[in-house]
């Protein structure tokens, strides 16, 4: 019985300062608290810098208090910025607009795909297979900005989610006003 209880005193311990540690992250460093941004799809968001992750840009994010923010450098250079299941994005150097707009429109598995919202900055587009209930269509975005002189590509993190249009707009919408980190 001692040990059962020795035990669980233990791991109640662990489980208490792995809830408390935020995954490394240092907001003095990493968020900046900003007047309130004039877009209405970014309301109660706020900016995190992405340097100490490989890429000197300011990014929006939904509010930390509200979800967990974890962000994932890649080897091969993207970073994932994930708060909740519903707001992913990642982030990567490079990005061609017009071969992505190619590549839905041509398409031969997801024969439902549609681009619903196309500016110079990017598109908000879902794609599925037609008349098969398993494979509706989802919804993604993808950005192309260029940011002191580099591109850099924006879209939702592929995976088993699926994001509502709003959500999606949110996303987009955060990845134009995307900003330069000129910090030394």
């Amino acid at each position: 019985m001692k040990r059962f209880l020795f035990m669980l005193v233990i791991s109640s311990f662990c489980c208490l300062t792995s809830c408390n540690n935020e995954g490394g992250q240092d907001k003095e460093e990493t968020v900046v608290a900003g007047e309130e941004p004039k877009n209405e799809y970014l309301k109660g968001m706020i900016m995190v810098s992405l340097k100490k992750y490989g890429l000197p840009l300011w990014i929006t994010v939904p509010d930390t208090l509200s979800a967990h923010l974890e962000i994932i450098q890649r080897d091969w250079g993207q970073v994932d910025i994930k708060s909740g299941k519903n707001y992913q994005i990642s982030i990567a150097e490079g990005g061609d607009l017009g071969l992505k707009k190619s590549d839905i429109q041509e398409d031969l598995l997801f024969t439902d795909s549609r681009i619903h919202v196309e500016e110079a900055e990017g598109i908000v587009y879902s794609q599925g297979i037609k008349d098969d209930e398993y494979f509706k269509p989802i919804n993604h975005f993808y950005a192309v900005k260029n940011i002191n002189g580099v591109d850099y590509e924006f879209k939702d993190v592929e995976g088993d989610h699926k994001y509502t249009e709003k959500v999606v707009i949110k996303m987009f919408e955060a990845s134009k006003v995307a900003e330069l980190d000129d910090r030394k």
